[in-house]
């Protein structure tokens, strides 16, 4: 977990704000579909900034920030993993 969250001008300034506002748009949807917990961690070496979201200690989903770009990482059960094999 991080010592000092980012604030909302930092992570805009960090992404840029084209990609702050998907980064937004993001956390939105996903906010009002599911309920749970989110947790700021170190990027590690790719990036500066993770936004995990989790539910039961699992991580469900992850937003990464870094100098002028986003990434995105959703995590799939065994059913979601089975159903794209058959695609």
């Amino acid at each position: 977990m991080l010592d000092k969250i980012p604030s909302t001008e930092e992570l805009a300034a960090l992404v840029g704000s084209s990609l702050y506002d998907v980064w937004q748009k993001i956390c939105i949807m996903i906010d009002e579909k599911y309920d749970m917990d989110c947790i700021w961690n170190k990027g590690g070496k790719a990036w500066t900034y993770e936004y995990k979201y989790c539910r039961g200690g699992k991580t469900l989903c992850a937003l990464y920030a870094r100098q002028n770009c986003i990434g995105f990482m959703i995590i799939f059960g065994k059913a979601e993993r089975e159903k794209i094999a058959e695609l």
